[in-house]
């Protein structure tokens, strides 16, 4: 993310966030987006509600490939990103 959207990170219209759903409290993660292992999620948050979200699934047949694996994850989030424009 940092090297495809700086001026969205600075901005904070893209925010990173690392949280582990086995930690107390975080256990609704699990069930909300439907996991059962470390995955990446896209979620787009519209004054302060979660209006959609996208499991990047495609993360562990890639993690081999650092340049198919960033241009994924890249292409993912400018989707997202365009979505949230229109909305």
């Amino acid at each position: 993310l940092s090297t495809g959207f700086t001026k969205q990170i600075k901005d904070s219209s893209i925010v990173w966030r690392v949280v582990n759903f086995e930690e107390e409290g975080n256990e609704h993660y699990a069930k909300d987006y439907q996991l059962y292992n470390q995955s990446l999620i896209i979620s787009k948050i519209r004054n302060g509600k979660e209006v959609m979200w996208t499991n990047l699934e495609k993360i562990w047949k890639l993690v081999g490939n650092k340049k198919e694996f960033i241009a994924y994850v890249q292409d993912e989030v400018e989707k997202s990103l365009k979505t949230a424009d229109k909305e």
